[in-house]
Parts: structure tokens; C-alpha cells; sequence
């Protein structure tokens, strides 16, 4: 990689330090609060994943209302597939942990 000249590294750096600065003077009220709502959509907008202690929580509390129900009527199906998903997702958590 070639040598950057100091020159050019400093000029670039006056104009960075300017940049947001002179941005800004240039904005009305409006157009940086519209920014801000734009960047604060950006950051915090997303929805968050459910961790995979969360999701195993929830499927065990489903999973003593399968249960119960399964005794009632005695069709075990469903309360085996979240048999098989709490496999799965301790398997995820064991790897995470190790």
C-alpha cells in the first residue's frame, strides 16, 4: 500500500471536521428535525429478535397448556412437535453457551 501524503490526510481531515457542522447551519428546523427522525428510524425502528431463552420460554408455557389438553382428549400430536422444538432450541442454547 503506498505511503498516504500527510498533506492531503490533513486536508481531508479540516474539511471532515467542517462537514457536519456546516451541514447543519444550512438546514432549517425542519429539514434537521426530519433527519433526526430518519436517523432515529434507522437505529430503533428495527424489531428486535426474540432471544432463545424468550422463545423457549413462551413454547414451555404453550406447552403446559398442550399437555393438559393432550390428557383431555388423548391426541398427543401437537404437544410432541413442541416436544421436538424445545429439543432444538435447547440444542441452540447449549451451543451458544459452549
Amino acid at each position: 500500500m503506498p505511503a498516504k501524503n500527510p498533506f492531503a490526510v490533513e486536508l481531508g481531515r479540516r474539511g471532515g471536521l467542517k462537514g457536519g457542522k456546516a451541514r447543519a447551519a444550512k438546514l432549517s428546523a425542519k429539514e434537521r428535525k426530519a433527519a433526526a427522525k430518519h436517523a432515529a428510524q434507522a437505529r430503533w425502528g428495527k424489531p428486535r429478535e426474540k432471544s432463545v431463552k424468550q422463545t423457549l420460554r413462551e413454547l414451555q408455557k404453550k406447552m403446559s397448556a398442550a399437555f393438559d389438553l393432550a390428557e383431555l382428549n388423548g391426541d398427543w400430536s401437537a404437544f410432541e412437535e413442541m416436544e421436538r422444538q424445545e429439543t432444538e432450541l435447547r440444542a441452540k442454547l447449549d451451543l451458544r453457551i459452549a
